[in-house]
């Protein structure tokens, strides 16, 4: 186990210059929206959040400002004097739709964020999430010693290492905040991961009548808000991928946990006997956290159909860009003659609706038991993976932006050597 961690966090620490440089960018715009606030005698003022205002960020960070409003003004009222302002510190803004609309754009050619929220004080019921973001931010800069700043970015690298860093439904993982929570809780990035690589099962902090109120596969209770689980985000996988990684580190398989620049691969481009497709879309105008979920839902109703026709969809990979791109592997590039149905168990209410159902349908074989179920053999549809998705995607949904495209899928069979970051995504898949 590294024991010597100072080349890591040399390499990630922001330089003072950086430092100083997104001071003085936060500084200017916070002033600005104070001042106008004021002069206007709108009840807002300007708070820096995120790791930059607790002093945890990496290098190349972005700049997290929140406009803070009394909550004497409605939910509309907010968001319009909330995007006004922004465009007045960002001229050339564009407005984002989260929970609620807010500006970003770049000052000084750094990226910012201006998102509207109510003051709320701790214990005071939210009226969005994003009203807990200035709480978390003042209970990190009160609880983590500065000792501990390096423990967290340590932490933050190892997790974007091994690619579970980030709470965007894209990534599905650890979020800078949890970082911080973390090394609050056990005091430094060591015993972090000491902790998750002895762990078993569903990832439980907090206290026992509030975990309880979850299910989720890692339950951290926010330590602003006993009714919210600050992990949900995180996935089964991910939580499995932070608990391996953790014992290979703790082993002394450490090597590359501290590289993000190492390359992608190695790809495996051999032949794999199986059926690949690309499906595509069109991607609308909205953020990742609104297409991506959407984009889930398009490849679980494909694979359904494929699923059902006997192509047999073994794994896939989804891509949210300039398009939304959903790569599947099938074991077979046409279904097989016939389609093994299977039914409800025999001591099941509805077992014979079922035989009724079937008896006079043309059927290969059956119903037949098998063990303690009823089975059908059902003729193959015969047709091509895409006359199959192309003719049945119709009146399934697909997600509310991607529907209106249902018309305009592409399908690819993509070339193995073909240079396509998705196909090499999956092509490159290993454990870290």
């Amino acid at each position: 186990m590294i024991t010597d961690y100072s080349s890591a966090i040399e390499k990630y620490t922001p330089s003072s210059e950086e430092r100083k440089k997104l001071s003085s960018i936060s500084d200017k715009a916070r002033d600005f929206i104070d001042s106008y606030c004021s002069s206007e005698g709108i009840d807002a003022d300007a708070v820096l959040v995120g790791s930059v205002a607790k002093g945890t960020n990496l290098k190349g960070a972005d700049l997290d400002l929140f406009i803070r409003f009394d909550r004497k003004y409605s939910r509309k009222e907010m968001e319009t004097l909330g995007l006004d302002i922004g465009h007045k510190v960002l001229s050339n803004g564009i407005e984002r739709y989260a929970e609620h609309p807010y500006v970003t754009g770049f000052m000084e050619g750094v990226k910012l964020d201006l998102v509207p929220c109510y003051r709320i004080l701790p214990g005071q019921k939210k009226v969005s999430s994003v009203d807990r973001t200035p709480l978390h931010t003042e209970y990190v800069k009160t609880n983590l010693d500065r000792s501990q700043l390096s423990d967290v970015l340590l932490l933050k690298v190892f997790a974007k290492s091994i690619g579970v860093y980030g709470s965007e439904v894209t990534t599905s993982g650890f979020s800078g905040y949890i970082c911080e929570i973390l090394v609050i809780e056990y005091g430094s990035f060591v015993n972090v991961l000491k902790t998750f690589a002895g762990w078993k099962g569903s990832f439980k902090l907090g206290k026992n009548e509030y975990v309880g109120k979850f299910r989720d596969p890692v339950i951290i209770i926010d330590p602003v808000d006993d009714d919210r689980n600050a992990a949900a985000a995180i996935s089964r996988e991910n939580l499995s991928r932070m608990i391996l990684a953790s014992k290979l580190f703790l082993k002394g398989k450490e090597k590359d946990f501290f590289n993000l620049e190492r390359p992608m691969g190695p790809f495996k481009r051999d032949d794999r006997g199986t059926a690949i497709r690309i499906f595509s879309v069109p991607r609308p105008d909205l953020i990742d956290d609104v297409i991506y979920p959407q984009a889930l839902r398009m490849k679980n109703s494909i694979c359904s159909i494929l699923e059902r026709e006997g192509f047999e969809p073994m794994d896939s990979e989804v891509e949210v860009s300039d398009r939304v791109r959903i790569l599947i592997e099938c074991r077979r590039d046409r279904p097989p003659a016939f389609v093994l149905h299977r039914g409800p168990p025999v001591d099941s209410d509805n077992v014979l609706d079922f035989i009724e159902t079937w008896r006079h349908r043309d059927v290969l074989r059956g119903p037949y038991i098998k063990e303690d179920r009823l089975y059908i053999d059902l003729k193959g549809g015969r047709k091509s993976i895409e006359e199959a998705v192309l003719g049945d995607i119709g009146p399934l949904n697909i997600g509310k932006s991607l529907n209106r495209y249902k018309r305009e899928i592409g399908i690819e069979s993509p070339d193995l050597s073909a240079e396509d970051p998705l196909l090499q995504r999956f092509l490159a898949r290993g454990l870290f």
